[in-house]
């Protein structure tokens, strides 16, 4: 049987006629990830893993989902290509986060609530590029919870 994927990128996204009037409220962070050089004529594929086989980690106010990659002593079972941390955390007030500097490019978009990095706060809605070599501690010092994804 012939793959029915192409091979490049190939994204649409189109919201339903019904919904399109009235507007809908959609909650989400869409990540791509780049392919190695050695993997980029790699036939595409699609797998579906469930949640429950994703690896959870909670502590004292944190909640790290491991979507893909190693991190925290675990690692999930999402085929990749690259070393990669893709997680979905969430921090309650008074939660920190380590974060090793093992990955030389990690990044972060705080989707809700508030994230503190060396004593600066950084509100919802921006994607934070950590600096390279540096071990950092993600915290969470306002009232109400933050929600992030990546590294």
């Amino acid at each position: 049987m012939q793959n029915p994927f192409p091979s490049g990128s190939t994204h649409s996204e189109r919201t339903p006629e019904a919904l399109r009037g009235g507007g809908s409220r959609l909650f989400g962070l869409q990540t791509w990830v780049s392919l190695p050089a050695a993997h980029e004529e790699t036939e595409p594929a699609f797998a579906h893993t469930p949640e429950a086989e994703l690896p959870l980690i909670e502590d004292d106010g944190v909640r790290v989902r491991l979507v893909a990659g190693s991190a925290w002593g675990r690692t999930s079972p999402v085929k990749v290509f690259s070393d990669t941390i893709y997680a979905d955390v969430a921090l309650a007030a008074g939660g920190k986060l380590p974060v090793a500097a093992a990955h030389e490019e990690r990044a972060l978009y705080t989707v809700s609530g508030e994230v503190e990095i060396g004593g600066v706060r950084f509100p919802a809605g921006q994607l934070l590029v950590l600096r390279p070599g540096d071990p950092v501690t993600i915290g969470n010092s306002g009232p109400e919870p933050a929600q992030w994804g990546g590294l």
